[in-house]
C-alpha cells in the first residue's frame, strides 16, 4: 500500500509487528525531500514499536526516541556527496537532523525536543 508517490507502508511500518504510526507530516516531508533530491531514498528505519525500540540496543534504543512517536526516520547515506545532497533538503522539510555511520536520522519531533539542530551519533572521548 502506498502512502505517497514514492513511499509504501512496508517501508515505514515497523520491522517486528508490522504497526505503522507515522505522523503524516514525515511522510509529506520525506516525499517532497524524495522529489526535490530526485534521486531513490532508501529508509532503514520509521516507526517503531516500544518492544523493537528497547530491542535495538545502543543507538536508537532511547525510551524518548522520536521513532516511538512516527515523527522520524533514518535514511541510508554511503558518501559524503550522497549525505551532503539529501542534507540540503532535509533543511529545508525537517527540524532535527543526526548522522552517523551510513545513516541520517531526520525528524520533525517538537513536542519535547528542542527544533533546529544537527547531531551526530560518532562517540568521542569525554575527558575525565
Amino acid at each position: 500500500m502506498k502512502l505517497s508517490r514514492h513511499f509504501t507502508k512496508k517501508e515505514m511500518e515497523c520491522p517486528c509487528c508490522g504497526d505503522m504510526k507515522m505522523e503524516n507530516d514525515v511522510i509529506q516531508a520525506i516525499e517532497s525531500v524524495r522529489v526535490e533530491y530526485g534521486k531513490p531514498i532508501r529508509l532503514t528505519s520509521a516507526y517503531r514499536c516500544p518492544g523493537h525500540n528497547h530491542g535495538m540496543g545502543g543507538i536508537g534504543a532511547s525510551p524518548s526516541s522520536s521513532h516511538l512517536e512516527g515523527l522520524a526516520i533514518d535514511i541510508v547515506c554511503e558518501t559524503s556527496r550522497e549525505r551532503y545532497g539529501l542534507m540540503r533538503h532535509l533543511l529545508q522539510h525537517f527540524t532535527r537532523l543526526g548522522f552517523g555511520d551510513g545513516f541520517i536520522h531526520a525528524d520533525l519531533d517538537h513536542l519535547n525536543k528542542s527544533p533546529n539542530v544537527i547531531w551526530d551519533y560518532y562517540q568521542k572521548d569525554v575527558p575525565k
